[in-house]
């Protein structure tokens, strides 16, 4: 098994983070990607990745970072900083995470279109870098509440930043949380593929359609993560996430499947293998 999503440089992990790369192994977890989700973030994922050979890294400029960025130019100066991270590692296998988060966390508070701005062309910036390095994009979505708002505009992004193209970049949607109407957009798009995180083992909201988005998506394009330290899954709900813990989230995956874990295991790590090159080869 392979976790597409971890962040194992978070400080959050200091105390005993060689333990846990230990019990992910010990799991039967083969390799993590640990992501970045600003400069200096980014520049902690390459240096865990350098320390252990299961962990690979990925960096980026998250969305809400670009949200006290003041315009649209300097959103594309701090993308060039991501450039000579870039280049210091070979283990560096993915830009992102990246995207677009309309959910503000201040109680009342909007983000506003000014900063959606902001956001789509920091996400571009990185786009284009994806392209430079040839690299896949880990892609951070989260609509304002009650909507599917960033999810629509990441669509019409993809859509006109990708068809047409002859790059053969592939794309990553992040601890997916669409509804079936926006799924079936994204299906559209083949150079997609949908990453899960634990919290599809939780209890569904009301009006929440993800056991059919599970169903509509084959598992071909489909991978696991765990997105730790956040998002644990049933039964660790709300205590730290590890990378250990993927394996229950595939268990779920086969589960809503019906398909074997062994099956749905083997094809996901074949996924992980396709969508990064290096990991393949190491």
């Amino acid at each position: 098994m392979i976790d597409a999503h971890v962040h194992v440089h978070d400080s959050t992990f200091d105390g005993d983070r060689d333990l846990v790369v230990e019990r992910a192994r010990s799991a039967g977890v083969e390799s993590l990607i640990t992501i970045g989700t600003d400069l200096s973030e980014s520049r902690r994922s390459v240096a865990c990745a350098e320390r252990y050979p299961a962990v690979w890294a990925s960096v980026g400029v998250h969305p809400h970072i670009f949200n006290e960025i003041e315009n649209e130019e300097a959103a594309a100066v701090a993308v060039g900083e991501l450039r000579d991270i870039c280049r210091s590692s070979e283990r560096v296998v993915a830009i992102g995470e990246c995207g677009l988060d309309y959910f503000s966390h201040d109680t009342g508070g909007i983000v506003t279109e000014k900063q959606k701005g902001v956001q789509r062309a920091g996400f571009l910036a990185q786009v284009e870098l994806a392209r430079e390095f040839s690299l896949p994009i880990i892609v951070h979505t989260r609509p304002s509440s009650g909507s599917m708002d960033a999810y629509e505009d990441m669509y019409a992004l993809l859509q006109s930043s990708f068809i047409g193209n002859q790059d053969r970049l592939s794309v990553i949607l992040h601890c997916y949380m669409g509804d079936a109407e926006v799924t079936e957009r994204f299906l559209g798009l083949s150079f997609i593929t949908f990453s899960f995180a634990g919290n599809i083992t939780y209890k569904a909201r009301v009006g929440s359609d993800i056991q059919a988005v599970l169903g509509m998506i084959p598992l071909d394009r489909m991978i696991a993560e765990t997105d730790c330290p956040y998002l644990a899954p049933m039964p660790h709900r709300g205590k730290r996430n590890e990378p250990a813990f993927v394996i229950l989230v595939a268990r779920h995956i086969a589960e809503m499947k019906k398909v074997p874990y062994t099956s749905l295991e083997e094809q996901l790590r074949g996924n992980i293998r396709e969508l990064f090159p290096k990991i393949r080869n190491s």
